[in-house]
């Protein structure tokens, strides 16, 4: 039962990588200015491109990409790798649904 749960939570990874690309992908590649969207029709270049700033939208696509892929990482890496709360609440909440499932098989 482990070894299906492991074999679960492995095959996991790759998709929330691609479903994370794909909608990101979206967001950033959809026609249009988001930040004339959001100022709405009767808003100055200036008040734009504060959004613009606000919003990080100068940036390249791929920059934007890397950015937050490095800082998901980080973030996983020193949440996991420090043994910090969040590890030892997802810890937790493993053991009591390997337990619910043995217990109900």
């Amino acid at each position: 039962m482990l070894d299906f749960i492991a074999r679960r939570l492995v095959a996991i990874i790759p998709v929330l990588a691609v479903v994370a690309v794909f909608v990101f992908l979206m967001l950033r590649l959809t026609p249009g200015d988001p930040a004339a969207v959001i100022a709405g029709d009767n808003a100055t270049s200036d008040q734009i491109a504060d959004i613009r700033e606000k919003l990080e939208l100068t940036e390249e696509t791929e920059a934007k990409l890397k950015d937050a892929v490095a800082a998901y990482h980080d973030s996983f890496a020193s949440d996991m790798g420090a043994g910090s709360e969040i590890g030892d609440l997802e810890a937790e909440a493993l053991e009591d649904t390997v337990e619910a499932a043995e217990a109900g098989a």
